[in-house]
């Protein structure tokens, strides 16, 4: 049966290039849009993930750092460390910040650096040093200076300050804005805090219970909450899955019924061209079972081609989307390449039922009429 079906399947060149085809565009469009939707979200949580802090305590009501603002006064280091299981303590500034630039509009996220800790260093820096950043000064991402032609010694104004670059960092690129960094003194001059901070970072003792020393927190020190990283960047990344999962889930489901679509047609037409070579085959023991059998595994064939094409694309237009425009990212993780490998056998296999029911009609008596 796997002979017929190879046979079957090379046989018609066209139909089977068109099979593929689609099932490699459709392939494709899942991986490209689950790469853009995993890059986003990865993106959002990197940069949490990358300061070395234990636990994030935020004010009261706050939602997550990028949407919500977060007001604390500033002089609650002491209070952290009057609680079990604290070893250090952090301040935290960082906000969004929107300006023109070349006549375009820009959006940064500043943090503010504490170089003493270097706990909100950058992710990585590509030029230049953050331990030694002046007032005036400011580290871009990399992304915003090839976009915007931006070199080391530039400057550009926000809101009125005029600020040079001293250093371009990577990993800081979020689609939406671009993490900048500055001295602590600055952004506090930027933001024009006063007495605030946005959050606390807290560092534990190895031995320390983080959930207790978190419950410690909340009930010492009225009007904040205490989040773990893990909680933390959950929450940073959940504008992300709420915003964009169900448009990705609907896009991802325009897939799967392209190819189901597209290998259900090829194979249904095939079987209509060949229904008096199906019919021989009935007429010499071959039961609708075995013949259904063949349109599986010349639809699996179909799909399994159609996948690894679909695959190879899908690296090689992401990888040159991200060359040409730099704020492009998608991440292509082996267990995405593993689920949408399924959901194409999933496609060949529903694709391959369309014709069952032509097969199961074909009446092998036909095929001796003149």
């Amino acid at each position: 049966m796997f002979f017929i079906a190879i046979k079957n399947l090379f046989q018609e060149k066209t139909k089977l290039v068109i099979s593929i085809g689609g099932v490699a565009f459709a392939v494709l469009l899942i991986i490209i849009i689950n790469g853009v939707y995993q890059g986003f979200n990865e993106k959002m949580g990197a940069y949490p993930k990358s300061i070395p802090a234990d636990l994030w305590v935020e004010q009261e009501g706050v939602g997550d750092m990028y949407h919500t603002l977060s007001f604390l006064p500033d002089n609650l280091s002491g209070k952290f460390f009057d609680i079990d299981g604290v070893e250090k303590v952090d301040k935290y500034l960082g906000r969004q910040v929107m300006f023109d630039l070349k006549g375009k509009d820009q959006t940064l996220f500043i943090v503010g650096i504490d170089q003493k800790s270097g706990a909100t260093k950058p992710f990585k820096m590509e030029q230049g040093s953050w331990q030694n950043l002046q007032d005036g000064q400011i580290i871009i991402d990399k992304v915003m200076a090839k976009d915007e032609k931006l070199k080391v010694g530039g400057t550009f104004d926000i809101n009125g300050q005029t600020l040079k670059i001293s250093g371009i960092s990577s990993g800081g690129n979020v689609i939406s804005f671009k993490y900048a960094y500055v001295n602590y003194e600055q952004a506090k001059k930027m933001f024009n805090l006063g007495n605030k901070v946005n959050f606390y970072l807290i560092k534990l003792k190895p031995e320390s219970n983080a959930q207790q020393v978190k419950s410690n927190i909340e009930q010492e020190i009225p009007g904040v909450k205490v989040l773990t990283k893990k909680e933390f960047v959950d929450a940073s990344q959940k504008v992300v899955t709420e915003s964009f999962l169900p448009i990705i889930a609907v896009l991802v489901a325009i897939g799967l019924l392209v190819g189901i679509a597209v290998i259900g047609l090829t194979t249904y037409s095939a079987t209509i061209e060949k229904s008096r070579e199906y019919g021989v085959m009935k007429a010499i023991g071959l039961s609708n079972g075995q013949l259904f059998k063949i349109v599986v595994i010349q639809s699996l064939i179909a799909g399994v081609i159609g996948y690894i094409i679909g695959a190879i694309f899908a690296y090689v237009i992401g990888f040159l989307s991200e060359s040409i425009v730099s704020s492009f990212v998608t991440e292509i993780r082996p267990i995405d390449l593993l689920w949408v490998f399924g959901a194409t056998i999933l496609m060949s296999l529903i694709g391959a039922y369309i014709p069952m029911k032509r097969i199961f009609s074909i009446d092998p008596a036909e095929v001796f009429k003149s």
